[in-house]
């Protein structure tokens, strides 16, 4: 009985052994059309040309979310600090936001004097 498990198991092996030959000769067999060119690198990622419609004069480099959702009232509070670049001076920074209600805005830890939002 131990050689027909001997007997068995060499002959799984085996079969294993004469697939993989016969899948790498099938592979290894000229292709009858030559491989197309290799696609062209992308341009490395530019922001100004990106497209868009805020202003590119500030760059949001990190983003901190926390929301809470409230299930009971279909809503949700929230938090979001925002790490910014200002490439040039401005009055303004705008933001992309719909339906929602702004509340303590600071920048720099200290509140600014002004928030608008349209929702339009």
């Amino acid at each position: 009985m131990l050689t027909r498990i001997r007997g068995a198991l060499e002959t799984r092996v085996l079969s294993i052994m004469a697939g993989s030959i016969s899948l790498l000769a099938a592979f290894a067999t000229p292709a009858a059309e030559p491989l197309a060119a290799p696609a062209p690198a992308p341009a490395p990622f530019s922001f100004d040309a990106a497209p868009g419609r805020l202003p590119k004069n500030v760059v949001p480099l990190i983003y901190r979310v926390s929301i809470v959702p409230k299930p009971d009232d279909m809503t949700f509070s929230g938090t979001e600090s925002v790490q910014l670049q200002f490439r040039s001076a401005t009055a303004t920074v705008v933001f992309n936001s719909l339906n929602e209600t702004l509340q303590d805005v600071r920048l720099d830890g200290k509140p600014v004097r002004s928030v608008a939002s349209d929702d339009s």
